[in-house]
């Protein structure tokens, strides 16, 4: 008799006695493979910084070139310059000239070079810097009719990034100027505003 028909036999009822891997009715997992990616969330938008006063303006608004208005009828009373003012802002050194009047005088704000000379007695003005720049009103004055000055002081020395000192160089036959000294010729913007009427120049950093 052949030994390994009960061997084959005994294998047999062995296999059947397993249990299976699945209940019935259970789905076959598939093979496991790579695990998917985790989905990456975009970065958030950066918000536009928020305008205020000490905001850097736009750069569009600064240029190096000579600025200036004209004053389209005459007033009534000569514009008298009240208050010179400075402040340092983010970005930019910010100088203010402030009128009692109903409006501006005409101005011009320009570049000028040393020597910087007194336009009534032709005396030379020192203005320390490297780079000047004369804000000029006609048809003004910064002196009461006894002739006490109504600006402040003549010359200020300043701590100002780029504004480093301040003159003023004429004020006479209804002729107002102003001589900045600056840290370098940098860009400016110099714009008219009102209630009170005042002139404000804005010289970047």
């Amino acid at each position: 008799m052949d030994m390994r028909v009960p061997t084959l036999c005994a294998l047999l009822a062995l296999a059947g006695c397993r249990e299976p891997s699945t209940a019935p009715g259970d789905a076959i997992a598939p093979a496991a493979g790579p695990a998917p990616a985790a989905a990456v969330e975009p970065p958030a938008a950066t918000a536009a910084p928020t305008a205020d006063e000490g905001a850097m303006p736009p750069a569009s608004d600064f240029t190096l070139e000579a600025k200036g208005a004209a004053v389209t009828a005459q007033a009534p009373e000569t514009p008298v310059l009240v208050d010179v003012r400075t402040a340092g802002h983010e970005g930019y050194d910010r100088l203010v000239f402030e009128f009692r009047a109903d409006a501006l005088p005409q101005w011009r704000a320009e570049w000028t070079e040393i020597p910087i000379t007194d336009c009534g007695a032709g005396q030379v003005v020192p203005v320390s810097g490297t780079a000047w720049l004369q804000l000029r009103f006609s048809g003004a004055a910064a002196h009461t009719p006894e002739g006490e000055a109504t600006s402040g002081p003549r010359q200020r020395r300043l701590r100002h990034p780029v504004l480093r000192d301040l003159a003023r160089t004429c004020d006479f036959e209804g002729e107002v100027a102003w001589v900045a000294g600056l840290a370098g010729r940098h860009p400016f913007r110099a714009k008219a505003m009102t209630a009170p009427p005042r002139l404000v120049v804005d010289i970047a950093h």
